[in-house]
Formats: structure tokens, sequence, C-alpha cells
């Protein structure tokens, strides 16, 4: 290989891992949020507008499942429904606040079957940050998102 060459390929690998750290830079504005909810639908919105705004987004159907993800990896935020098959979500953010109190966590709940709304302030007492009921006012839910974890990499 000639010098000319050699220079030129140093060159090149100089620019591609300018391009490599600018895109690893660009991941560590990313949050990454745990999104415990057992409705298929509420995910799949919430999961649309989180990544939308260029967040990762982790899901788990249930407390139980929710919870082995939360010990298994860190999550920025973690949002979670009241009502739910196997652990519900109050003593999921309890479990999760006991070993980890500095947490973020926003609660939702749509009332389960009795649409007993009062869970969420108890949720506000075992320490999630923010509470919404559903229908979620998606303005809101995302303002409360950035107020807790900062804004999304496309909003910058």
């Amino acid at each position: 290989m000639s010098l000319i060459q050699k220079s030129a390929l140093t060159s090149a690998c100089r620019r591609i891992k300018l391009l490599i750290d600018k895109v690893i830079e660009g991941y560590s504005d990313m949050a990454r949020i745990l999104l415990i909810d057992d409705d298929r639908l509420v995910r799949q919105l919430l999961r649309t507008v989180l990544e939308d705004v260029g967040h990762v987004v982790e899901e788990a159907t249930d407390g139980r499942q929710g919870l082995k993800k939360f010990h298994q990896e860190p999550f920025d935020l973690v949002i979670v429904d009241i009502f739910m098959p196997r652990v519900d979500g109050l003593q999921t953010i309890i479990e999760m606040k006991e070993s980890h109190p500095h947490m973020k966590s926003i609660a939702i709940s749509g009332g389960g079957l009795t649409k007993e709304m009062a869970f969420l302030s108890y949720a506000k007492t075992f320490g999630a940050d923010r509470i919404f009921s559903k229908p979620l006012d998606m303005k809101e839910f995302m303002k409360a998102t950035e107020e807790l974890i900062g804004p999304g990499v496309s909003s910058q």
C-alpha cells in the first residue's frame, strides 16, 4: 500500500470514528423507559409516542414481569398501570422503590373494573412521581415525562 493510500485510509478511519462518536453521544440522550401495562393497546400507544421522541422502551405485561426486567437492567423511568394481574401496580411501585428509592415513576390507571381512581393517590403515597388517569392527556403525559427524565433526542 502506498503512502497516499495509507494516508487516505487513516483519514477515512478518523471520519468514521467521529461519526461513531456522534451516534454514541446521541444514544446517551435517550432515556430507557420500562412500560408496565396489561393493556396491549395502551402499551402500543405509549411505546409509539415515547420512541418517536427518541426514548428506548421496554415492555412488560404485568408487575411480576416488570419487576424481573427492572432488576435485570437499569431504567431512567418506569410507567406502571395500577390494575394488572399477578402483581398489581401499587405492589410493583413499592418493591421498586425499596431497592431503588430515587427511581422515577409515573402511575396510570383507568380505575379497573370498579373505575375507582383513589388508587392513583395511593400510588403517589407509595412513591410515584406523577399520576394520570386513563384516557391519558398525552400533552400533559409527555410534559411530565420530559420533566422527569428530560426531552427525547428529537425534541432537542
